[in-house]
């Protein structure tokens, strides 16, 4: 039959070992990371994806190559990977990195850095008015005016 998510993570153990005992530079490294913390978090198709609790992680992992050509030769096929970040709390299912939001961040109704009326907003910033108001209100400055030019 197909191999799915519960079938990879048995044989999880001779995956890694394939990894770490691989010819391919980097072999180590890549099974340091796998070990504290790769999860197969999916199976579809051709299609292994493998999540890291930690966002960096996730998105500095560059052994998708080795970790395919790894679990290729301890199931058969050929094989892709897809990193992703492991989504807390959705039974390990994986968010495919770089998927719009930062954990925790997602779509708000309105900007939060938009004033919400023009009396609010003030002198438009980088104006010469906004660094008037900026000399007699935060430095405690006086604005002379009628002054002749130097130029």
């Amino acid at each position: 039959g197909a191999l799915d998510v519960s079938a990879l993570r048995t044989a999880w153990p001779q995956v890694l070992q394939a990894v770490r005992s691989s010819n391919v530079m980097g072999g180590k490294t890549a099974h340091a990371i796998l070990q504290s913390g790769g999860d197969v978090t999916a199976v579809e198709g051709s299609v292994v994806t493998i999540s890291f609790a930690n966002p960096n992680i996730a998105r500095n992992f560059r052994y998708d190559e080795l970790l395919a050509g790894a679990i290729g030769e301890v199931v058969g096929g050929t094989w892709k990977v897809k990193v992703g970040v492991a989504t807390p709390g959705a039974g390990g299912a994986a968010e495919p990195e770089h998927a719009g939001f930062a954990p925790g961040d997602g779509p708000v109704a309105e900007d939060p850095d938009e004033p919400t009326s023009a009396a609010e907003s003030g002198p438009r910033v980088g104006s010469d008015e906004a660094a008037l108001d900026l000399v007699r209100a935060q430095m405690g400055g006086t604005v002379l005016s009628g002054l002749p030019d130097t130029d």
